[in-house]
C-alpha cells in the first residue's frame, strides 16, 4: 500500500501549532512577547516606570499589650543630713506693775522658726503663752495679782526652717547642765526676792 505525502497546507498548519505551543508566535516583522522571561534583564529594568505617589496613611492600629516590668534599679546614695541645733533666745525684760496685765515676746534669729517656748513670770500669774502666727517668736501674757511690780520675759527655742533638731553631743552635755542649773538658781532667787518684797 502506498503512503500519501502531506500537503503544503498541512505542513504550514503543523509549524504554526508548534510555535504557538512553545510560547512564541510569529508576527508580522518580529516576535509577539508573551512573558517577561523572554526579555533581557537590562532591557526590562529600562522599561520599568517611576514609583507612584505614597498612599494615604492608614488608621492607627490597636494599642499593643503592656510590656513586662523592668528590673529594679540600684538603691540611690543617702541624702545629706540636714540637722541643726536649737537656738535659745531670751526676750527683753518687761516690768509689770501691781494689778496690771502685761506681755513679753522673744524673737528668733532671721531664717529660724520657733519650735517651743515659754517665759519667766516671777510671782505673777502666767495667763497664756503661744508662738507668734508666723512662728517667728514666742509670746507670753501675765497678770500681776501681787502688791508689788515684777519683771517678766519670754523665751523661745528656735531652729532653722526645714531642718531637724539634733541632740547635743555628750561632751557638751555637762556644761549645758551646769548652765541650766545656774539659770534655775538665778530664777529662784529672783522669785524669792519678789515674794519677800510682796510680803514685806
Amino acid at each position: 500500500m502506498s503512503r500519501r505525502k502531506p500537503s503544503p497546507a498541512a505542513i504550514i498548519a503543523c509549524v504554526a501549532l508548534c510555535l504557538s505551543l512553545g510560547g512564541t508566535a510569529i508576527a508580522a516583522g518580529g516576535y509577539l512577547i508573551t512573558s517577561t522571561s523572554q526579555i533581557q534583564p537590562n532591557v526590562l529594568r529600562k522599561l520599568r516606570g517611576h514609583s507612584g505617589p505614597a498612599g494615604k496613611q492608614g488608621s492607627q492600629g490597636p494599642t499593643g499589650p503592656a510590656g513586662p516590668a523592668g528590673p529594679t534599679g540600684p538603691t540611690g546614695p543617702a541624702g545629706p543630713a540636714n540637722l541643726t541645733a536649737l537656738t535659745i533666745v531670751e526676750g527683753p525684760r518687761t516690768f509689770v506693775p501691781s494689778g496690771e496685765v502685761e506681755s513679753a515676746v522673744a524673737f528668733c534669729p532671721a531664717g529660724q522658726h520657733a519650735v517651743s517656748g515659754g517665759g519667766f513670770n516671777s510671782i505673777t500669774h502666767l495667763a497664756s503663752d503661744f508662738p507668734l502666727p508666723d512662728h517667728s517668736g514666742w509670746f507670753i501674757i501675765v497678770i500681776n495679782e501681787t502688791t508689788i511690780g515684777s519683771e517678766i520675759y519670754a523665751v523661745v527655742d528656735c531652729a532653722g526652717a526645714g531642718t531637724a533638731v539634733a541632740a547635743s553631743r555628750s561632751p557638751a552635755r555637762a556644761s549645758a547642765h551646769a548652765a541650766a542649773l545656774k539659770q534655775a538658781e538665778r530664777l529662784v532667787s529672783q522669785t524669792r526676792a519678789a515674794k519677800a518684797a510682796a510680803q514685806g
